[in-house]
């Protein structure tokens, strides 16, 4: 006998929590662009499973500004991030991943929300958000919690998540910025081609910045650990400094450091640690016109 999963398709969160059964596994399909492959590769349970559908909800598109934070919903696609003036002027680390996402296609139809759910730690918005100090909102059912993106990760795709429940909306706090200072970031990746690929290595870099004195930084890294890194002691050694050879040379060590790549079928643990650290400086050099080399 062949089965299938159940399917809803809500056009509001309040019909979905009323109609979402307790007794299924519950998928919630967003793009669609990694729940499909789950369902070709026979890794959902479909007697006992229930796919919604959330591609009807409106009120989990939207971009806002508040005083504090912006906020974005869980079913914002990537066109719609790379494009957003809010986006572009607070957080450029996200525009610049968006930039490499993948191809116009799969950029149009993925979300962040379902980026974040899919737990990669190779996944490209997971080390960018990780640099803004991004929060989640998560609902189910009549609870309603916040959490640091940091600690939903416990694994390569797992989560800290219970069966049904669902991320609606991303909070993102907004940098106070002194006369002169700016909001500087980078993402950059390395794959078998600029976009549409799973990331070997990538990295993230956000900070505020006058020239090259750095008021504060943040840095993450993706694919060289069973979650994506945020190395804090890089904010140590950067922050409130005038970069120098010296600094960004201890900040490559502390990299190496902290990292704990596997080798795979796409790349071995030291390939990686390598391709990091000449990330790093290619994103160094490039946001603050700096050339280590000379």
């Amino acid at each position: 006998m062949i089965y299938y999963p159940e399917y809803l398709q809500p056009k509001t969160l309040e019909e979905l929590f009323k109609e979402l059964p307790k007794n299924k596994k519950i998928y919630y399909l967003a793009g669609g662009t990694d729940l499909l492959n789950y369902l070709r590769d026979e890794l959902v349970d479909k007697k006992n499973s229930c796919f919604v559908d959330l591609s009807k909800i409106k009120e989990l598109v939207f971009i806002n500004e508040t005083n504090k934070n912006i906020e974005i919903g869980s079913m914002v696609s990537f066109n719609i991030l790379q494009e957003n003036n809010l986006v572009k002027k607070h957080f450029p680390a996200i525009t610049s991943m968006c930039k490499t996402f993948s191809t116009p296609i799969i950029s149009n139809r993925a979300t962040i929300g379902g980026n974040i759910a899919n737990a990669s730690p190779s996944g490209d918005s997971l080390p960018v958000l990780y640099t803004l100090n991004t929060k989640i909102e998560i609902k189910n059912f009549s609870q309603t919690r916040i959490e640091d993106i940091d600690k939903i990760f416990v694994g390569p795709k797992k989560t800290n998540f219970k069966n049904g429940d669902l991320i609606t909306k991303l909070i993102i706090p907004k940098q106070v910025l002194q006369k002169g200072f700016s909001i500087i970031g980078i993402f950059k990746k390395v794959g078998g081609r600029k976009s549409h690929i799973i990331s070997k290595a990538s990295i993230a870099i956000s900070a505020i910045s006058k020239s090259d004195y750095i008021k504060k930084i943040n840095v993450a890294v993706g694919a060289v650990a069973p979650t994506v890194l945020k190395i804090n002691t890089i904010s140590e050694i950067l922050n409130n400094k005038k970069l120098n050879k010296k600094l960004v040379k201890d900040s490559v060590e502390e990299i190496k450091k902290v990292i704990s790549p596997i080798d795979d079928f796409r790349s071995t643990a030291n390939y990686r640690k390598e391709v990091v650290s000449s990330l790093f400086l290619e994103s160094i050099s490039e946001l603050f016109k700096f050339n280590f080399y000379d």
